[in-house]
């Protein structure tokens, strides 16, 4: 799950394929289960043994834990390709975190035993699926000093970006997401309440932008903005910009509200 702005780690159906040696991967071939799981399912609870190293196939998966207050807490966002359960390796072999399914989901089940015996007998395998896990810390990390230090709006968008990063577009129409968060998630993992995630939505609809035009046709800016007095500005990548257009239809709509209300100011200057 991509928290940050840096790459998410290669998948595990990845890492297997390029670094596995190919009598190792006919055996996690043959070994493998593919269970299925409805929309709601808890495919596996903290403290539960952990028996099997888990990688979605199909469907959106969300990870929690314990927030100690009788809450959960949601930790990641994972989909197809992605691994489940890594955090239980070591010498107490029990699921630190649960995963609940958000969609119907399939996933490869691999046995713990075999999951380890891979890694150690495939070095290159291993190095690189250590290098995942330390990219997945730093991400955590970066996202529990976000919601230290960013303000409600930045972090309903950072949430809406990552629900983009980790599920895409939708195969058949590229204008639509391949799985679309519900309020309540995005509440939980941008650290707020419901009522507040309606409110910052719907805030898209009432601030005013400038310098869409280059991200629309990727032409160079047409213009110079500067501040006639002090401003507070929220920054918007391509990409940030590109989401919310298709994600959300009152950003849409402002959107070409304001382009609307500068031709209809240019044509009565003609």
């Amino acid at each position: 799950m991509p928290y940050l702005n840096e790459p998410a780690a290669a998948r595990l159906n990845d890492l297997i394929k390029a670094h596995c040696a190919p009598e190792w991967k006919q055996l996690l071939r043959d070994r493998n289960t593919v269970l299925t799981f409805r929309k709601g399912e808890t495919i596996f609870s903290t403290g539960d043994h952990a028996e099997r190293m888990l990688m979605i196939q199909q469907g959106a998966v969300k990870v929690t834990a314990p927030d100690g207050i009788g809450g959960e807490r949601i930790l990641r966002f994972a989909g197809p390709g992605e691994v489940l359960g890594h955090r239980s390796l070591g010498h107490e072999p029990v699921y630190t975190a649960t995963a609940t399914a958000l969609s119907a989901c399939t996933v490869n089940s691999i046995p713990m035993g075999l999951f380890l015996s891979t890694l150690k007998a495939n070095g290159v395998f291993c190095y690189h699926f250590l290098l995942g896990f330390a990219a997945e810390m730093r991400r955590l990390e970066s996202h529990m000093h976000d919601l230290m230090t960013m303000d409600v709006g930045q972090r309903v968008a950072k949430v809406l970006i990552l629900d983009l990063e980790t599920y895409g577009y939708d195969t058949e129409d590229k204008t639509k997401l391949a799985f679309t968060l519900s309020r309540k998630d995005i509440a939980n993992a941008a650290a707020t309440t419901y009522e507040s995630v309606i409110r910052t939505l719907a805030t898209l609809r009432k601030n005013d932008m400038f310098g869409e035009m280059a991200l629309i046709d990727k032409a160079p800016r047409s213009a110079t903005a500067v501040a006639v007095g002090d401003a507070s500005v929220v920054p918007v990548s391509e990409k940030q910009f590109l989401f919310l257009v298709s994600h959300t239809p009152y950003f849409a709509l402002n959107v070409m509200r304001v382009l609307a209300d500068r031709l209809r100011a240019m044509n009565r200057t003609l």
